[in-house]
């Protein structure tokens, strides 16, 4: 990849990776390190680091050994004078400036040293005898500790073979890889990578027109859909061992588990002969027979295979509900049923391979499990029946308890709607009686006010005795166009004739009785709901408490006024 066809980002981990490390290396092969690790900066820096070792971890080392053997006196170096002592640390320090500068400079990614020092002869001399006296030293041990193990295994693989099978301890133990896993507590997950390893063992790939169908690369892929694969194999299925029980429980139906060493020599013919024959799988497939399938390096595997006791392997077994006839004194009762091993295979079934060929005669032991299956079928369907019978009654009594909560919720509700609607409705009473008597305790109020006002309305002047610029001539329309006239003190507040329009249209003159006395309505505040306006100029005569008449000239000395109500202003 040219550093130019890079992107920005890629450039800037680019150079964060070369001024973290300090690496001489080129840019090609950082963008190796980096491509191979998805552009993770930091799981390429741990990868640089694994391939080529970092200065301060290798002076860290020789700055260990040197300072342990300055302090222990039966370390590496022997017991010698001051003069010895010094030589020693001088040929420790060149040894040391020699692996810094001229063991590591030479490689590939490695630091760049400050100075060169060379190691001195006498350092040189000294290192390479103590190489050979530890070399005597050890090899006897080493050929002992071989022979030991040896005779172990021997042992081991004589008289326990099962034992040997189980922890890997055969003859083709030296071959096996060992490899550092991630440990997965998911039980999805282990089983997905079951199913992705069998694939994988197997040489099985997803089918052409599904490659874009299947999601990006993660850790572990497994198409469990065999149908989909280019080799046919049962659909195991993805779950703990412990779901895997639930399900069939639930169900009523059967369960067929399958377990596997990696290290055990009859496991490729196992999977060859039973596992991907055809009419096994068709076999699975008709009696709709579930598989679960487990590697007894996970520990819930190895639990099964001990629950089972299980002393061959591969191992394939078969699940299902039985009962048990319990005699009792007035007869036998039948056991609730439980899950229960009916028929196994442990290892490969050589009885069932033709001695002429040597092939493995499939029907054989398709027919060992369909015997079970027919024996034990009849009893699985009634339990299904039954089953069947108390979900069909239990999903009828919660549709009617549902029903039953429905139609108290409905009967709850439309009690709370005539509920609603009485409080409703006696609010609405309520507020409707108080604003009558609110209405008629203000008409009362009202009333004795207008009485008490027109009391208090100041005569009207004579035109005989009294001076004419004494007083105001007002003539008023009302709003029954009927046309009043009086005269008023030209000293009388603009109020006063609002007060007698109001008292003349609720026609208090005629009402009152002259003798009674009236006194001014308590915490009464009377409004005037209407308008009177000026006819030339047309313009509305403001009510006033203070201004005198005499100073308005709309009213002095003349004054035409219209009276207009609230309604007519609409």
């Amino acid at each position: 990849m040219n550093h130019s066809s890079l992107s920005e980002e890629q450039q800037n981990t680019l150079a964060q990776f070369r001024s973290i490390s300090n690496t001489n290396i080129s840019d090609s092969d950082i963008i190796v390190f980096l491509g191979r690790n998805n552009w993770d900066l930091e799981l390429s820096l741990i990868d640089y680091y694994q391939v080529y070792p970092s200065r301060q971890t290798f002076l860290n080392h020789y700055t260990e050994r040197i300072n342990n053997s300055s302090m222990n006196g039966n370390s590496n170096r022997p017991n010698t004078p001051n003069i010895f002592n010094r030589i020693w640390n001088f040929a420790g320090y060149q040894a040391l400036s020699d692996s810094e500068n001229g063991g590591t400079s030479n490689m590939p990614g490695a630091f760049i040293s400050e100075q060169t020092v060379h190691p001195s002869k006498l350092y040189k001399l000294i290192n390479n005898s103590a190489y050979y006296v530890m070399f005597i030293l050890i090899l006897p041990l080493v050929f002992l500790f071989a022979i030991f193990k040896a005779l172990i295994y021997f042992v081991v693989n004589k008289l326990f073979p099962v034992v040997s099978k189980l922890v890997g301890l055969d003859n083709n133990s030296s071959s096996r890889t060992y490899y550092a896993r991630k440990n997965l507590t998911n039980p999805t997950e282990r089983s997905r990578r079951f199913i992705y390893e069998f694939d994988e063992f197997i040489n099985n790939k997803p089918l052409v027109d599904i490659q874009q169908q299947l999601p990006p690369p993660t850790e572990y892929i497994a198409v469990n859909d065999s149908s989909l694969m280019e080799i046919q194999r049962p659909n195991f299925l993805e779950c703990s061992y412990t779901n895997a029980l639930y399900k069939v429980k639930k169900e009523c139906s059967w369960l067929m588990i399958y377990l596997q060493s990696d290290h055990h020599e009859d496991k490729a013919t196992f999977i060859n002969e039973i596992l991907l024959n055809k009419q096994f799988l068709k076999f699975l497939q008709e009696k709709q027979i579930y598989i679960w399938g487990g590697n007894l390096k996970e520990s819930e595997s190895f639990q099964i295979a001990d629950t089972f006791s299980v002393n061959k392997f591969p191992f394939l077994g078969l699940l299902t509900l039985t009962v048990d006839q319990i005699p009792t004194s007035t007869g036998s009762n039948t056991s609730s049923p439980t899950l229960s091993l009916v028929s196994k295979i442990q290892g490969v079934p050589y009885k069932y391979f033709n001695p002429q060929n040597m092939t493995l005669n499939i029907n054989k032991v398709i027919n060992k499990f369909n015997r079970t299956y027919e024996r034990q079928n009849p009893t699985l369907v009634s339990l299904r029946t039954e089953h069947e019978q108390r979900e069909r009654e239990r999903n009828l009594r919660l549709e009617q308890d549902l029903a039953y909560q429905r139609s108290l919720e409905n009967d709850r509700r439309r009690e709370q709607e005539r509920l609603r609607l009485i409080q409703q409705h006696e609010e609405e009473e309520r507020r409707s009686r108080e604003a009558e008597e609110k209405a008629a305790r203000n008409q009362e109020q009202k009333l004795k006010w207008l009485y008490w006002r027109y009391q208090n309305l100041r005569p009207e002047p004579d035109m005989k005795k009294d001076d004419k610029k004494s007083f105001a001539r007002v003539a008023i329309r009302l709003n029954n166009e009927k046309r009043i006239s009086r005269l008023f003190y030209k000293d009388c507040k603009i109020e006063e004739i609002f007060a007698f329009v109001e008292c003349i249209t609720n026609d208090i003159p005629n009402s009152i009785n002259s003798e009674d006395s009236f006194i001014k309505p308590k915490d009464y505040n009377h409004i005037y709901k209407f308008r009177l306006m000026s006819m030339l100029p047309k313009e509305e005569l403001k009510l006033s408490y203070d201004e005198e008449i005499c100073n308005n000239k709309l009213v002095y000395p003349n004054g035409n006024l219209i009276m207009i109500e609230p309604e007519d202003d609409e």
